[in-house]
């Protein structure tokens, strides 16, 4: 289980870089994305996975406690994943609102991963 979730973990990274390159891209051309043929399947892509790593995330957090993360951290990352998702595909979405979203939820990834790591050594 710690194996997957590490992978699900390093998944989300990629897709937080990603999600970040779009909303910088998207707002230096000022272009919008067709909702049904861009924005859509993307963000259910996303949700899909972030369904997976949320219920492995919770569970382990269940199983080894630690003083580092918190459910409620997880929830609010997968919130803000799923957020994140979607807003990176209009440019007008505020910057700093959408970057201290996507910051936030990176963190939490980020640590989650590395918990994961030191557990397995």
């Amino acid at each position: 289980m710690m194996n997957k979730l590490a992978k699900h973990s390093k998944e989300m990274l990629m897709h937080l870089e990603w999600i970040e390159k779009r909303y910088i891209d998207g707002r230096k051309e000022n272009k919008k994305a067709d909702f049904f043929g861009e924005v859509k399947p993307y963000a259910d892509k996303v949700k899909q996975e972030l369904d997976v790593w949320k219920e492995e995330a919770l569970h382990f957090l269940q199983s080894k406690a630690t003083k580092k993360l918190w459910p409620m951290q997880i929830n609010s990352a997968y919130d803000q994943i799923e957020t994140c998702s979607i807003q990176a595909f209009y440019p007008e979405t505020s910057k700093s609102r959408f970057t201290n979203q996507l910051q936030s939820a990176k963190y939490v990834v980020e640590t989650l991963l590395r918990i994961v790591e030191e557990s397995e050594m």
